[in-house]
Protein backbone atom coordinates (compact mmCIF):
# COMPACT_ATOMS: atom_id res chain seq x y z
CA UNK A 1 0.00 0.00 0.00
CA UNK A 2 1.51 3.33 -1.44
CA UNK A 3 2.20 5.83 1.60
CA UNK A 4 0.55 9.47 -0.05
CA UNK A 5 1.26 12.61 1.54
CA UNK A 6 -0.81 15.58 0.24
CA UNK A 7 -0.01 19.26 0.51
CA UNK A 8 -3.48 22.14 0.08
CA UNK A 9 -5.59 19.62 1.82
CA UNK A 10 -7.98 22.25 2.85
CA UNK A 11 -8.33 23.51 -1.04
CA UNK A 12 -11.05 22.62 -3.38
CA UNK A 13 -8.77 19.72 -5.04
CA UNK A 14 -7.59 18.70 -1.90
CA UNK A 15 -10.95 17.93 -0.15
CA UNK A 16 -11.82 15.83 -3.12
CA UNK A 17 -8.95 13.66 -2.78
CA UNK A 18 -9.13 13.33 0.86
CA UNK A 19 -13.27 12.10 0.00
CA UNK A 20 -12.01 10.19 -2.68
CA UNK A 21 -8.99 8.41 -1.06
CA UNK A 22 -11.17 5.56 0.64
CA UNK A 23 -11.01 4.11 -3.13
CA UNK A 24 -7.85 3.37 -3.89
CA UNK A 25 -5.37 1.07 -1.88
CA UNK A 26 -3.67 3.92 -0.27
CA UNK A 27 -2.64 4.95 3.57
CA UNK A 28 -3.63 9.27 2.73
CA UNK A 29 -1.61 12.17 5.25
CA UNK A 30 -3.45 15.28 4.69
CA UNK A 31 -1.04 18.22 6.45
CA UNK A 32 -3.03 20.97 6.70
CA UNK A 33 -2.36 25.07 8.47
CA UNK A 34 -4.97 24.96 10.90
CA UNK A 35 -7.58 22.36 11.98
CA UNK A 36 -9.76 21.30 9.06
CA UNK A 37 -13.44 22.59 9.18
CA UNK A 38 -14.93 19.27 7.48
CA UNK A 39 -15.28 16.03 8.28
CA UNK A 40 -12.37 13.51 7.48
CA UNK A 41 -12.23 9.90 7.16
CA UNK A 42 -10.64 7.87 10.68
CA UNK A 43 -8.71 6.41 7.83
CA UNK A 44 -6.76 9.91 6.68
CA UNK A 45 -3.50 10.66 8.93
CA UNK A 46 -3.91 13.97 9.74
CA UNK A 47 -0.97 16.25 10.30
CA UNK A 48 -1.66 20.44 11.48
CA UNK A 49 1.87 22.48 10.69
CA UNK A 50 1.72 25.89 11.20
CA UNK A 51 5.13 27.11 9.72
CA UNK A 52 5.75 25.52 6.35
CA UNK A 53 8.57 27.42 5.65
CA UNK A 54 10.44 25.71 8.57
CA UNK A 55 12.89 23.29 6.63
CA UNK A 56 13.68 21.20 9.47
CA UNK A 57 10.19 20.42 10.48
CA UNK A 58 8.98 19.83 6.83
CA UNK A 59 11.93 17.54 6.18
CA UNK A 60 10.68 15.08 9.39
CA UNK A 61 7.18 15.11 8.58
CA UNK A 62 7.77 14.42 5.34
CA UNK A 63 9.50 11.31 6.19
CA UNK A 64 8.07 7.45 5.47
CA UNK A 65 6.08 8.25 2.07
CA UNK A 66 6.07 7.23 -1.11
CA UNK A 67 4.64 10.03 -3.21
CA UNK A 68 3.67 13.57 -2.80
CA UNK A 69 0.52 15.21 -4.18
CA UNK A 70 0.45 18.77 -4.18
CA UNK A 71 -2.35 21.03 -4.80
CA UNK A 72 -0.94 24.11 -3.31
CA UNK A 73 -2.45 27.69 -4.68
CA UNK A 74 -3.71 31.06 -2.97
CA UNK A 75 -4.74 34.19 -4.19
CA UNK A 76 -2.55 37.31 -4.51
CA UNK A 77 -5.69 39.00 -2.33
CA UNK A 78 -5.68 35.91 0.11
CA UNK A 79 -1.75 36.11 0.62
CA UNK A 80 -1.64 39.53 0.93
CA UNK A 81 0.94 40.94 -1.58
CA UNK A 82 2.96 39.31 -4.54
CA UNK A 83 5.00 38.38 -2.44
CA UNK A 84 3.65 36.10 -0.32
CA UNK A 85 1.90 34.83 -2.66
CA UNK A 86 5.19 33.69 -3.43
CA UNK A 87 6.38 32.74 -0.76
CA UNK A 88 3.65 29.72 -1.02
CA UNK A 89 3.23 28.83 -4.62
CA UNK A 90 6.74 29.05 -5.54
CA UNK A 91 8.70 28.57 -2.54
CA UNK A 92 6.64 25.96 0.01
CA UNK A 93 6.47 23.63 -3.44
CA UNK A 94 10.18 23.97 -4.12
CA UNK A 95 11.00 23.13 -0.55
CA UNK A 96 8.53 20.36 -0.61
CA UNK A 97 10.20 19.04 -4.14
CA UNK A 98 13.77 19.24 -2.41
CA UNK A 99 12.20 17.10 0.61
CA UNK A 100 10.51 14.51 -0.86
CA UNK A 101 13.84 13.68 -3.69
CA UNK A 102 16.12 13.80 -0.82
CA UNK A 103 13.52 11.30 1.20
CA UNK A 104 13.37 9.33 -2.26
CA UNK A 105 10.07 9.53 -3.09
CA UNK A 106 8.77 7.55 -6.21
CA UNK A 107 6.86 10.47 -7.42
CA UNK A 108 5.44 13.92 -7.17
CA UNK A 109 2.14 15.45 -8.28
CA UNK A 110 2.02 18.66 -8.95
CA UNK A 111 -1.71 20.73 -9.72
CA UNK A 112 -0.24 24.31 -11.83
CA UNK A 113 -2.50 26.27 -14.27
CA UNK A 114 -2.95 26.19 -17.96
CA UNK A 115 -0.39 28.73 -19.61
CA UNK A 116 1.65 28.31 -16.83
CA UNK A 117 5.21 29.42 -18.15
CA UNK A 118 8.36 31.03 -16.17
CA UNK A 119 8.84 33.09 -18.71
CA UNK A 120 5.48 34.38 -19.06
CA UNK A 121 4.77 38.27 -18.11
CA UNK A 122 1.23 36.99 -16.56
CA UNK A 123 2.67 37.36 -12.96
CA UNK A 124 0.36 34.71 -12.00
CA UNK A 125 1.18 32.46 -15.19
CA UNK A 126 4.68 32.73 -14.08
CA UNK A 127 5.14 31.97 -10.13
CA UNK A 128 3.43 29.04 -12.27
CA UNK A 129 5.69 28.01 -14.31
CA UNK A 130 8.22 28.83 -11.55
CA UNK A 131 6.84 25.82 -9.13
CA UNK A 132 6.92 23.68 -12.37
CA UNK A 133 10.56 24.08 -12.73
CA UNK A 134 11.07 23.72 -9.43
CA UNK A 135 9.74 20.26 -9.45
CA UNK A 136 10.93 19.71 -12.57
CA UNK A 137 14.34 19.85 -11.72
CA UNK A 138 14.56 17.08 -9.94
CA UNK A 139 14.29 13.54 -11.40
CA UNK A 140 11.70 11.68 -9.65
CA UNK A 141 10.41 7.67 -10.76
CA UNK A 142 7.13 9.87 -11.53
CA UNK A 143 6.14 13.03 -12.42
CA UNK A 144 2.76 14.49 -12.78
CA UNK A 145 2.09 18.49 -14.16
CA UNK A 146 -1.79 18.65 -13.99
CA UNK A 147 -2.49 21.94 -15.84
CA UNK A 148 -6.35 22.54 -15.30
CA UNK A 149 -8.60 25.41 -16.91
CA UNK A 150 -11.31 27.26 -14.28
CA UNK A 151 -12.06 24.83 -11.92
CA UNK A 152 -16.04 23.82 -10.97
CA UNK A 153 -16.61 22.64 -7.40
CA UNK A 154 -18.24 24.04 -4.20
CA UNK A 155 -14.88 26.49 -2.52
CA UNK A 156 -15.20 27.50 0.51
CA UNK A 157 -13.70 30.61 -0.19
CA UNK A 158 -15.17 33.29 -2.78
CA UNK A 159 -13.21 33.87 -5.68
CA UNK A 160 -15.45 36.17 -7.39
CA UNK A 161 -13.29 36.10 -11.06
CA UNK A 162 -13.98 32.39 -10.47
CA UNK A 163 -18.08 32.75 -10.22
CA UNK A 164 -17.97 35.21 -13.33
CA UNK A 165 -16.53 32.68 -15.27
CA UNK A 166 -18.93 29.96 -13.86
CA UNK A 167 -21.66 32.24 -14.67
CA UNK A 168 -21.01 32.37 -18.26
CA UNK A 169 -19.45 29.08 -19.16
CA UNK A 170 -23.02 27.33 -19.69
CA UNK A 171 -24.64 29.40 -22.15
CA UNK A 172 -21.01 29.57 -24.38
CA UNK A 173 -19.70 26.31 -23.44
CA UNK A 174 -20.40 24.93 -27.15
CA UNK A 175 -17.16 27.50 -27.94
CA UNK A 176 -14.64 25.48 -26.10
CA UNK A 177 -14.18 22.79 -29.00
CA UNK A 178 -11.08 21.93 -31.11
CA UNK A 179 -8.16 23.98 -30.62
CA UNK A 180 -9.67 26.06 -27.88
CA UNK A 181 -11.12 22.59 -25.95
CA UNK A 182 -7.85 23.12 -23.50
CA UNK A 183 -9.92 25.96 -21.97
CA UNK A 184 -13.11 24.48 -20.79
CA UNK A 185 -14.06 24.14 -17.54
CA UNK A 186 -13.01 21.05 -15.41
CA UNK A 187 -14.30 19.60 -12.33
CA UNK A 188 -11.84 19.23 -9.39
CA UNK A 189 -13.40 15.54 -8.53
CA UNK A 190 -11.74 14.52 -11.75
CA UNK A 191 -8.32 15.86 -10.91
CA UNK A 192 -8.31 14.60 -7.93
CA UNK A 193 -9.21 11.12 -9.28
CA UNK A 194 -6.55 11.85 -11.89
CA UNK A 195 -4.14 12.78 -9.21
CA UNK A 196 -4.76 9.64 -7.21
CA UNK A 197 -4.37 7.16 -10.29
CA UNK A 198 -0.87 8.68 -10.85
CA UNK A 199 0.30 8.21 -7.01
CA UNK A 200 -1.49 5.00 -6.68
CA UNK A 201 0.82 3.58 -9.65
CA UNK A 202 4.18 1.92 -9.86
CA UNK A 203 4.46 3.12 -13.58
CA UNK A 204 7.63 5.87 -13.75
CA UNK A 205 5.73 7.46 -15.97
CA UNK A 206 6.58 11.75 -16.26
CA UNK A 207 3.94 13.71 -17.61
CA UNK A 208 2.34 16.94 -18.85
CA UNK A 209 -1.28 17.13 -18.96
CA UNK A 210 -3.36 20.16 -19.84
CA UNK A 211 -6.85 20.36 -19.04
CA UNK A 212 -8.42 18.57 -21.89
CA UNK A 213 -5.95 15.62 -21.54
CA UNK A 214 -6.98 15.56 -17.89
CA UNK A 215 -10.77 14.54 -19.15
CA UNK A 216 -9.72 11.82 -21.33
CA UNK A 217 -6.42 10.44 -19.01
Amino acid sequence: MKKILLAGSSGLIGREIITLASDYDIQLTALFRSTPQFDIADSINQVIISDWHNKELMHDTMKNHDELICTIGTTIKKAGSKKAFEDTDIEIVRLLADNAFQLNYHGFHLVSSIGADASSSNFYLQCKGKAENAVLSHNFDAMSIMRPSLLLGNRTEYRFGEKVAMYLYKPFSWLFLGKYKRYKPINASIIASCLLKRAESNKHIKITLESDEILSF
